[in-house]
């Protein structure tokens, strides 16, 4: 028997992923349409579009794709027109207002709008060819509705063939949910080597919805807009052979199945563009007469997301660290309303470029990621937590043993770093976020076990940690190495309350699942908490939970009791403490 290797929480939680993390998303834009009002120029440097015009033997009005599915409309097949930008790819797309076609289409159906081989002279090295593409569904979607039931995966639908000047050739399968997809898709079924020409958009905590049901999604940190139809594939097939050049390249039908291209592009930097990096922070310095306008820039990053945007308010580890209010939570403050420094939180592929641009004066100041340089003066840009480790960590009783606690890590600038499992921006907003994380003032916590997993940058990290009344707070400054691994937190207890016979309880609580009541109480040093199930207009919370019954911590000391809340207009909320 073989046992997986990553038996950590990382592992483990990341095993159960359904969707995306944030870290992982590959976006730029909400939706092709989006991305078409922003005909920016192209930047020769990274891309040359080329042009498909003398190519096309389709029109996205009238082709018929076969096996389309009866719930999607004729008509929502159509494609924007003229130049495009894609994930940050340009692409020039066919217009069919000049000549009524505007798609390549290969297949070796006997149809009139078809091709089964084309060839597009290039004349250029590029070290990607990227296709923006579809096909139709697979025929069985015609015999069975269902699309579970059968998928002919891999089948190969074309070829594309790189012809170099010196007549050398490079032949790249494009098989069904590798390099292309259908363009509309069922929920989770996505190419292995493509990407959708539009995908999840960031999205605050505080966002506006245009439905209330929508609410759950926000908490996600990104809405997903990649099943509106049509979807454009983009692949990018990585030529081996960059520094030749390209004579044309020649896409050939493989069977009876359709190829649809609606654009073609090279890409010339050696990394793959569609290809994110981890979620990385970066600070933005902006010259010092700016930094009482913060609508003054606007900050956008090519071929990546901008998952978060924010400025910090002022921190000054040394003050934090001798400051008596440990464990209670830093007022809320005002957060300065332009800070000179930006922090951006970015996903993006080591071609990305950042751009800054000033409104008031149309200046445009432009970063490659994988080229920064922080010495330059004025308006830079630099990584923040250059090196990070992963770290194994233990909160210690007085006696050795793990005991659950309130936690928070913070950077040297006071950005909060929250251990795996509990996310960054804590939503407090009534019923709204009930997981194991509390924010009190301007500060954030995880509520933990008594042990963690968290990716630490290396060098200064400052942490807080609290149990409730009969424990010493704790702020200390840590010095994590490249080489750390696991680190163990001390907690004191000055006394022991229950030892002399006290019962420290919580008898008005809402919302939390009962295990989760649990822990935040052995973290705070509760014995008792009363979960009150209650009734809201048409909310019936915890309800579901009152047939469950009591539940105890192992040692017995802690119990989290259900009850009912009562509201009476004279005698105020009764709690029925069953």
């Amino acid at each position: 028997m073989r046992f997986l290797p990553d038996v950590t929480r990382r592992g483990f939680l990341g095993s159960l992923a359904t969707g995306p993390a944030l870290g992982l998303l590959s976006v730029s834009a909400s939706a092709a349409e989006a991305q078409n009002a922003d005909r920016a120029t192209v930047d020769s440097d990274k891309f040359s579009p080329i042009d498909l015009a003398g190519h096309y033997s389709a029109s996205s009005v009238d082709f018929r794709v076969s096996n389309r599915p009866a719930e999607l409309a004729p008509d929502s097949l159509r494609t924007p027109a003229g130049p495009i930008r894609l994930r940050g790819i340009p692409f020039l797309f066919g217009d069919r207002r000049a000549a009524n076609k505007d798609w390549l289409a290969v297949s070796q159906a006997d149809r009139s709008d078809t091709r089964a081989e084309v060839e597009i002279p290039v004349g250029r090295t590029a070290a990607f060819v990227c296709l923006a593409h579809f096909c139709d569904w697979p025929s069985e979607r015609g015999e069975d509705p269902d699309p579970d039931r059968f998928e002919p995966v891999g089948e190969v639908i074309a070829t594309a063939v790189l012809i170099y000047e010196d007549g050398s050739e490079e032949v790249f399968p494009i098989r069904r949910r590798f390099e292309v997809s259908p363009p509309s898709i069922p929920w989770g079924h996505f190419s292995f080597t493509a990407a959708p020409g539009s995908d999840a958009v960031p999205k605050p905590l505080d966002g506006s919805l245009e439905r209330g049901t929508d609410w759950g999604g926000l908490q996600t940190g990104f809405f997903d807009n990649v099943y509106r139809p049509p979807i454009l594939w983009l692949c990018p097939l990585k030529n081996p052979r960059p520094d030749r050049s390209i004579a044309k390249i020649r896409l050939v039908a493989a069977g009876q199945a359709t190829l649809v291209v609606c654009g073609l592009t090279l890409c010339h930097r050696q990394q793959h563009p569609l290809r994110y990096e981890r979620l990385s922070t970066y600070r933005l310095t902006l010259p010092d007469e700016s930094a009482a306008d913060f609508e003054r820039w606007t900050i956008e990053v090519d071929l990546g997301v901008i998952a978060r945007q924010y400025v910090l308010p002022p921190f000054e580890p040394t003050s934090w660290l001798k400051a008596d209010w440990a464990g209670l939570g830093e007022s809320k403050g005002a957060t300065p309303p332009g800070a000179r420094f930006r922090y951006l939180e970015i996903a993006a592929s080591e071609a990305a470029t950042l751009s800054v641009t000033d409104r008031s004066s149309g200046a445009v100041r432009k970063f490659d990621l994988c080229d920064l340089n922080p010495g330059n003066p004025g308006t830079r840009l630099e990584i923040v937590d250059r090196q990070k480790v992963w770290v194994r960590g233990r909160i210690l009783d007085e006696a050795g043993r793990p005991t659950p606690a309130r936690l928070s890590f913070r950077s040297s600038e006071g950005r909060y770093i929250p251990p795996y499992g509990h996310r960054a921006e804590i939503n407090t907003g009534w019923f709204q976020d009930y997981g194991a994380d509390l924010k009190v003032g301007r500060s954030s916590f995880a509520y933990l076990d008594g042990t963690f997993e968290a990716e630490l940058p290396v060098g200064e990290v400052l942490v807080e940690i609290t149990k409730g009344f009969e424990y010493s707070p704790v702020r200390q400054r840590l010095e994590i190495r490249p080489d750390t691994r696991s680190i163990d937190l001390i907690l004191a207890r000055w006394i022991d309350l229950r030892a002399k016979g006290w019962v420290t309880a919580d008898t008005h609580v809402h919302f939390l699942s009962p295990s989760t009541a649990l822990l935040e109480s052995q973290a705070e040093g509760i014995n008792l908490v009363n979960l009150m199930a209650a009734q809201l207009g048409d909310l019936f919370a915890n309800v579901g939970d009152l047939p469950g019954g009591a539940l105890a911590s192992r040692d017995g000391e802690h119990l989290v009791w259900l009850g009912t809340e009562n509201r009476e207009h004279l005698l105020g909320h009764i709690s029925l403490l069953h």
